[in-house]
């Protein structure tokens, strides 16, 4: 029971289109790098407004709100799904999608 070296041969692509794909592969990889050569470093806008961030006081620390029991008011929620619609509304709904 040696090494089978039948099966070392097998591969995704055929060996023949190696050298294709390591030519255009280096070709893309030149045009690359002369487009980058050639782009120029744009210079800053004059009139940016430069932002600064508000410094923060130690006295007033913010925490994350707890949900859990005893903690803080859950945040109100859009319910108008679960509400219980005229049958009229319910009708229409049902025609529109039946149609």
């Amino acid at each position: 029971q040696g090494s089978n070296t039948s099966a070392a041969p097998l591969r995704c692509q055929p060996s023949r289109s190696l050298p294709a794909a390591r030519a255009t592969k280096s070709a893309a990889m030149g045009k690359a790098a002369k487009a980058a050569a050639g782009k120029k470093k744009l210079p800053s806008a004059p009139l940016a407004d430069k932002k600064k961030k508000a410094q923060k006081n130690p006295l007033f620390e913010k925490t994350p709100r707890n949900y859990r029991l005893g903690g803080d008011i859950q945040p109100k929620r859009d319910l108008t799904r679960f509400v219980r619609w005229p049958k009229y509304v319910r009708l229409q709904r049902m025609k529109k999608i039946m149609l």
